[in-house]
């Protein structure tokens, strides 16, 4: 017995909607038997006429655990049932729409929530097995009826106070001025600052940041404002932790050994759980910081990683016949796992050929680097 409501394997359709609006797992699933909507205007509309919840997914090609969550979770007849019936289910890739990501995503992928017709969260997590999902769409199916009213006026009262919050300081009437003193000094002070909340963060064990309490990023943009501290404020402890960070991260597991390239980030502290989707605008940041930790220290060894991370980046994600980078390698933890099985007779995780332009302009100026310090 369903938690929303009895259903029926003999309620799906027959085959599975084509589209081409979505991406999904490249494995076989029946996903696609939900009824997706694109986050657009029309979808709330019809969750606001039809008194529904929403059932939002954000995804991304790169993410196996959302491959994994169309395979399993989103292939459950019953589920597939209820969401069709009793929700509006909305389908977000997390990099063709990163506003959306930035909003709703529950510190992971696939992030699943679900939603008010007014797009307020009832409640979210990450990737949810089938029975549980069950549970939770029955509760809040139910919870969402019969207290319509209560969150109705919850959701105004929300609303009210977000849209009627004053702004920050808006610019004087008299135009643009030359600033003063002691907004300069607080200007000049702002990467000291900074540094003083970096260096509360930072992991001295593993190198890095501990920012997240499960998952551990390389934040390469914050390594290099330390690199930034130690060349123009003279603080020689900064780029010994970017170099030991750095060192971590090729040691414990963030980099890949055999192919080269850095996987996104890891789920413990030392780098040894990484998630392996590959990420070209991460990649992109990581070689910018390679290179700058290079000229820094005249160490060859970060020029050979340097070329090392592109000659994978051109191997993998350089399309030739358009001119431009793919955005990401797929994560795969059997083909990374380690063992005494060779790679070759293994398939190739599959590449997003999508073009992130942002993503391609980081990778080509982090290749310039060494051109405009000199």
């Amino acid at each position: 017995m369903l938690m929303s409501g009895d259903s029926a394997d003999d309620d799906l359709p027959s085959s599975a909607p084509t589209s081409t609006l979505f991406r999904f797992s490249p494995r076989p699933h029946h996903a696609t038997l939900v009824d997706w909507q694109p986050w657009e205007q029309a979808a709330f509309q019809t969750a606001e006429q039809q008194d529904k919840p929403i059932f939002l997914v954000i995804t991304s090609s790169w993410c196996q655990w959302c491959h994994i969550l169309d395979e399993t979770t989103l292939s459950e007849p019953s589920i597939i049932t209820i969401l069709n019936r009793d929700y509006v289910p909305i389908r977000v890739d997390s990099d063709l729409r990163p506003d959306v990501n930035q909003r709703y995503n529950q510190n992971g992928w696939p992030s699943v929530l679900l939603l008010t017709p007014e797009g307020e969260i009832l409640w979210g997590g990450v990737y949810v097995p089938p029975k549980q999902m069950l549970y939770y769409l029955g509760h809040i199916r139910r919870y969402y009826s019969e207290h319509r009213y209560e969150i109705s006026e919850q959701v105004r009262e929300l609303q009210d106070r977000r849209f009627t919050q004053k702004l920050t300081q808006a610019l004087p009437s008299t135009g643009l001025r030359t600033l003063l003193m002691e907004e300069r000094v607080a200007l000049t002070d702002l990467p000291l600052q900074a540094g003083v909340v970096l260096r509360e963060l930072y992991d001295v064990e593993y190198g890095g940041f501990r920012i997240h309490p499960h998952l551990k990023f390389p934040h390469p943009e914050a390594l290099e404002l330390l690199l930034m501290l130690a060349h123009h404020y003279h603080q020689p402890d900064a780029f010994e932790r970017v170099s030991y960070s750095l060192e971590q991260m090729l040691d414990g597991g963030l980099w890949d050994k055999e192919d080269g390239g850095f996987y996104r980030y890891s789920a413990s502290s030392d780098w040894s759980m990484p998630h392996t989707e590959k990420m070209l605008e991460e990649n992109a940041a990581l070689l910018r910081l390679l290179l700058l930790t290079a000229q820094t220290s005249q160490s060859s060894k970060w020029y050979d990683y340097a070329r090392r991370l592109l000659a994978y980046v051109n191997a993998t994600l350089w399309q030739p016949e358009v001119g431009v980078f793919s955005g990401s390698q797929s994560a795969d933890e059997e083909y990374y796992e380690p063992g005494p099985y060779s790679r070759v007779s293994r398939q190739l995780p599959p590449v997003d050929t999508t073009i992130y332009t942002s993503w391609n302009a980081r990778m080509i100026a982090g290749q310039y680097v060494p051109l405009h310090a000199q």
